[in-house]
Parts: structure tokens; sequence; C-alpha cells
């Protein structure tokens, strides 16, 4: 007696470790002790860092001052305030006020051919999960 199958078995997703973010992760950040303790302590790094660095940067920063006192009064924190205050400086140097519209025109036609650029290279080295997430 044979038993001839009349439909087929439904096609089934392959395992989770063999594609998409598990299997990245798997291969790039733990295919070896050496890979896996780089990551581990990477991460323990950016725990570490990361949290007083958001509290230097919001919760303890100045952000609006009429003058320097309030800054020196919170050493602990940004000064937010400054960096408004200054932010022309910061950006255009000593550059002729008149003037800085040449630079801010530069620096958008060149931030669009690196982002263009930007956007190939990545294209061609992320894996293929990560280009086409729907497929």
């Amino acid at each position: 007696m044979a038993y001839v199958r009349v439909a087929s078995e439904p096609e089934l997703p392959p395992p989770p470790l063999t594609s998409g973010p598990l299997a990245w992760a798997r291969e790039n950040l733990f295919s070896t002790p050496a890979n896996a303790a780089t990551t581990f302590a990477l991460l323990a790094l950016a725990a570490w860092l990361l949290p007083p660095l958001f509290a230097w940067g919001t919760v303890d920063a100045v952000w609006s001052a009429p003058d320097g006192e309030a800054c020196r009064a919170h050493p602990d924190g940004a000064c937010w305030a400054f960096i408004g205050r200054k932010l022309g400086y910061l950006l255009y140097g000593s550059y002729p006020e008149a003037e800085r519209w040449r630079l801010a025109e530069w620096a958008a036609g060149d931030s669009t051919s690196t982002s263009r650029t930007a956007s190939s290279i990545f294209r061609m080295i992320l894996p293929r999960w990560m280009r086409d997430p729907i497929r």
C-alpha cells in the first residue's frame, strides 16, 4: 500500500537564526569569542557613558540665560544659551555677516551630494535584509 500526497506542504519561514536581524547579529557581533567580548565591552561603555552625557546635555543644562552668570552658576551642565547666542560665530567664524549666505548655499549643495554618496555606499555594504525590509 502506497501513500501519495495530494496537496503540497505549506512553506515555512526559515529558522530565526538563519536570516534577519538575529542572524546578522550572530554572524557579525558574536561570531567569535573576541567579537562577543568586544560587543559586550562597547555596550557596557555606552551604558556607562550615555546616561551622564544625556543628563549633562538636557537635565543639568542651562537653556536660557541673559548673560554668562547663569552658566557659571551651574557648571555641571551644558550652556545652550551660549550656543544659541554664538551659533552664527560657531558656524561661520569671523566671516562677514552679509556674506554668510554663500557658505550656507555651499553647505546645502555639499550636504546633498554627500548624502547621495553615503546612500549609495550604504546600499552596497548593508546586508540585504537591512536594505529591503519589505519584500
